[in-house]
């Protein structure tokens, strides 16, 4: 049976709706430029034939120079490209990759991992944001799956894969797809270990970031469009820690299982 867009939920709805006025005005933007490109050279070319002495110069003058700069403004203007976020990161609410962190996962792992050349590029909100559009098929219809018995928006990575992004804090942990109760416990695990927060902090956090969990696409974007989670820099370092340490321990656990499957390739 053929999922129908009237089924979607109003999370989702809502997405869509605003996914398709962000693109609408992208190609709007898109549609201007081109016109002022075409136009521009015209106009410049009037301008320069205008006669001093002629009667009504100036004011001729002053109308072609406005409608100039009109056009070379809208060249400027930067229009919306490739797949727009329904809920962008917030370049103002940037926190700070802390070092520290390499020292406690080293401590820890054995390991001798240095994140001074990854803290130079890699991004640390403060505010949460869901990496997550709907698309569209070829047919021009929504992208659509089944989920749980409901019709629910399927995002799509750059790749093809399915994008199901939840709302995304701290150095790009996603909430989304993970159980809160596991989280907790594993996150409680390396602060105690590691002091970051005194434990009434903690409790807060917790209770703080519990809403979001399980809540991915356009469900995610509803919830962190309208309760916005923040947190501050030391719980960023927790979090960070938390994720930082895991990666490494999965990319040691791969590492040894290529040494075993070929040590002659390495």
């Amino acid at each position: 049976m053929a999922l129908k867009e009237e089924d979607l939920p109003d999370y989702d709805k809502d997405a869509l709706s605003r996914e398709r006025a962000l693109r609408k005005t992208a190609e709007e933007c898109r549609q201007e430029q081109e016109k002022a490109k075409a136009e521009l050279p015209g106009l410049k070319k009037e301008r320069q034939k205008l006669d001093r002495k002629a009667e009504g110069y100036a004011e001729e003058a002053r109308r072609l120079d406005q409608e100039i700069k009109q056009k070379e403004g809208k060249l400027k203007r930067k229009c919306l490209t490739g797949n727009i976020p329904c809920l962008p990161a917030d370049e103002t609410k940037r926190g700070a990759l802390n070092l520290e962190i390499a020292k406690m996962i080293n401590a820890s792992l054995g390991t001798k991992i240095d994140l001074a050349p990854i803290a130079k590029w890699e991004g640390v909100y403060l505010k949460s944001y869901v990496p997550w559009w709907p698309v569209n098929e070829p047919d021009g219809g929504p992208s659509m799956s089944k989920r749980d018995g409901n019709t629910r928006l399927q995002g799509k990575m750059k790749n093809g894969d399915p994008n199901n992004s939840g709302v995304t804090i701290a150095k790009g942990i996603d909430f989304g797809g993970q159980d809160y109760n596991v989280y907790k416990k594993e996150l409680e695990k390396f602060n105690k270990r590691n002091k970051i927060i005194a434990e009434e902090d903690f409790d807060k956090l917790s209770e703080k970031i519990k809403p979001y969990f399980g809540k991915i696409g356009g469900e995610a974007c509803a919830l962190a469009r309208k309760n916005p989670l923040e947190i501050t820099q030391k719980e960023a370092d927790l979090l960070n820690l938390r994720a930082g340490e895991e990666a490494t321990r999965r990319a040691i656990e791969l590492f040894e299982k290529k040494i075993q499957r070929a040590p002659q390739d390495l």
